[in-house]
Formats: structure tokens, C-alpha cells, sequence
């Protein structure tokens, strides 16, 4: 599987506390490429 790939950088928050934000955008861009990735398995 080649595409999608998501990527998003950490700030040092999210190093710092384990958490980040992610914006609906991003949030989608990784679904996406979940679902891609499970159909991709499944084959």
C-alpha cells in the first residue's frame, strides 16, 4: 500500500504531554488511511 500516507509533525506539547491536537482535517487525512489500509490487509 502506497498511498494515502498521512503525516503530521509533533509539537513539543504533545512530546511533553503525551497528547496532540489534531485538527478535523487531520483527523479525516488518518481515517482515510486507516480504511485504505484495512481494505489493503483484507485483500
Amino acid at each position: 500500500m502506497e498511498t494515502p500516507q498521512t503525516g503530521m509533525a509533533l509539537t513539543s506539547e504533545a512530546f511533553k504531554t503525551g497528547k496532540m491536537d489534531l485538527s478535523q482535517t487531520d483527523i479525516d487525512a488518518l481515517n482515510q488511511q486507516v480504511d485504505e489500509f484495512l481494505k489493503f490487509i483484507g485483500e
